[in-house]
């Protein structure tokens, strides 16, 4: 049925609707609800270690959270790597922006976060909308020890750009 028939039935017959096919066709423009991360990023301090990497949770309703994840966050002993732990756990902090193309999709912050184990996430309290496609996250991340409380020994990595795509929920990306 043609979309101008369709119109003239529902205008002709009371309680008449248009077919649920028409209603339901999914955007194509839609962000795929998930998780997309970066590549890992080695960062290195006089006496740690660490690898770091930028996520995207994408929610259902196409808000999306900076997820922070990180490996291997290690720290010399002697000739010993030993990982962070509950006696020598590693303390960082990430703050950066979302960007699509030339536009700001979101500033965010991570504060400081105690890390009692060679692994570990977390997750930005901002969000926004976001739309399917590439974005990049640019971000800065900041650790002191695990192993070594100096600041004169901290893991600095300067503003990293880091490309996330995003799928589309339908068929057709953009």
């Amino acid at each position: 049925m043609s979309a101008i028939a369709v119109a003239l039935f529902v205008a002709i017959v009371p309680g008449a609707a248009a077919p649920a096919a028409a209603a339901a066709e999914p955007r194509q423009d839609r962000p795929l609800p998930g998780t997309y991360c970066g590549a890992w990023r080695e960062a290195q301090g006089r006496l740690t270690s660490v690898e770091v990497r930028p996520c995207l949770d994408v929610q259902p309703d196409g808000w999306a959270y900076v997820q922070i994840e990180n490996r291997n966050n290690t720290w010399l002993d002697g000739d010993v790597w030993r990982p962070a732990s509950r006696t020598y756990p590693a303390h960082w902090t990430v703050d950066g922006r979302v960007e699509k193309g030339l536009t700001t999709v979101m500033f965010f912050e991570i504060p400081r976060v105690s890390q009692p184990r060679d692994n570990g996430k977390a997750t930005a309290q901002q969000s926004a909308p976001v739309t399917c496609g590439p974005h990049t996250v640019e971000y800065h991340f900041h650790q002191n020890g695990p192993g070594y409380y100096d600041p004169d020994l901290d893991i600095d990595l300067p503003k990293v750009t880091v490309p996330i795509a995003i799928p589309c929920s339908g068929a057709a990306p953009r």
